[in-house]
């Protein structure tokens, strides 16, 4: 099969043309060529077409080789330029060397055409390799610059917002717990609902901040050897309130007691996201299940099922992801951001586990699953 082969030829003599044409054609090539012989249809064919070389004659009578390669470089494009012309003096082929030619051949000797194009165009590809490398490190510098001044600017928010926001839950607790003098059920119902919302946001803040530091490659994992089943049942303690609430079973399925080296308090951050996560969707009276077995000696595997609204397939993808949350009516209503499965995702990636979920469909439950390894090097500090 012929390689197609696209050459734009600056030359005033057709048969000079049919010659170039010829030389490309016993070399296997199935060209493409077009003719032109002034600035205008030059200017015309580079604009308008795509080129894999350019051939000029070095003089014409309106138009020279020279101007055609002025031309060429005016346009920016990276094009292998060569000259196929008369003997014109070492001189003058010297000078269009150093003005940007690859080549100059002499007609009497145009054999020499074929092998000096594909080096040009191999040449020519080594460039743009080169320079799509270059651009690629650019973008990922400017990518990581961005990151970096975005981390940065979350965490200085991050302090503002935090400052005044523990006063406004600290004053609301004085107030509720009625240190400041008796107060109407009405108005400790209106203060209990400003500690809870402040509470809220703060833990909002937190995750923000937490997930800026993940992103930036920041956040430092305390690793410790503990137990497993004590984690989790420390988890669940703090999510049987929010359970109680909406009349919802918590079961544990625990198949051995395990020892895990990991950061107990992230490990704990996890369990809580995704408890808490399971325990929004879930309608009253149903029920949320974590179970623990061990994978090949070497993972835990760690599950947390419930009776809940389900996910959609095509929601699946959108469940790990920043500020994102499932559509539909049934979600309708509920708080959230999305960051705290993000989050999860992103801190049990830093053990060197993985997180996904399961989901038959809507009102068919849902499970998250995440794994951890059972030994993590204690060195792992600054990920």
């Amino acid at each position: 099969m012929s390689t197609p082969l696209r050459v734009l030829i600056v030359e005033d003599s057709e048969d000079d043309a049919l010659l170039v044409m010829r030389e490309f054609r016993r070399a296997g090539y199935d060209v493409s060529l077009e003719r032109v012989d002034t600035a205008e249809a030059m200017a015309t064919a580079l604009a308008n077409e795509t080129w894999d070389v350019a051939i000029a004659d070095y003089t014409m009578p309106h138009f020279s080789g020279t101007a055609a390669l002025e031309l060429l470089k005016q346009t920016g494009l990276d094009i292998p330029f060569i000259f196929v012309s008369g003997t014109i003096g070492e001189d003058r082929a010297v000078a269009a060397m150093r003005a940007g030619a690859q080549d100059y051949i002499i007609k009497g000797n145009v054999r020499r055409l074929v092998p000096a194009v594909e080096r040009e165009l191999r040449e020519a590809e080594g460039r743009r390799e080169r320079k799509r490398l270059e651009e690629e490190v650019r973008h990922k510098q400017r990518l990581e610059d961005i990151l970096r001044f975005k981390s940065e600017f979350i965490a200085n928010m991050s302090h503002e917002l935090r400052t005044p926001l523990n006063s406004i839950i600290g004053f609301s607790e004085l107030l509720e717990d009625q240190l400041a003098g008796p107060l109407t059920d009405k108005q400790r119902g209106y203060i209990h609902n400003v500690w809870t919302s402040g509470k809220h946001l703060l833990d909002l803040i937190n995750d923000i901040l937490d997930l800026s530091k993940v992103e930036a490659g920041k956040i430092e994992l305390h690793m410790e050897t503990f137990s497993l089943r004590e984690a989790l049942g420390a988890a669940l303690t703090m999510v049987r309130p929010q359970a109680a609430k909406k009349r919802i079973s918590l079961q544990s399925e625990i198949v051995a007691e395990t020892t895990v080296t990991a950061d107990p308090l992230r490990l704990k951050q996890i369990v809580y996201n995704v408890l808490s996560n399971a325990i929004k969707f879930t309608p009253e009276g149903g029920q949320v299940t974590v179970a623990a077995r061990t994978v090949q000696g070497a993972f835990v595997e760690i599950a947390v099922t419930d009776t809940g609204i389900g996910i959609r397939t095509e929601d699946l993808s959108k469940l790990f992801r920043e500020f994102s949350q499932v559509g539909g009516e049934h979600t309708r209503g509920q708080q959230g951001t999305g960051l705290g499965l993000a989050l999860s995702k992103r801190l049990v990636e830093l053990h060197g586990g993985q997180m996904w979920v399961q989901s038959e469909g809507e009102n068919r439950g849902s499970t998250f699953t995440f794994t951890l390894p059972i030994s993590v090097p204690t060195s792992s500090g600054k990920s």
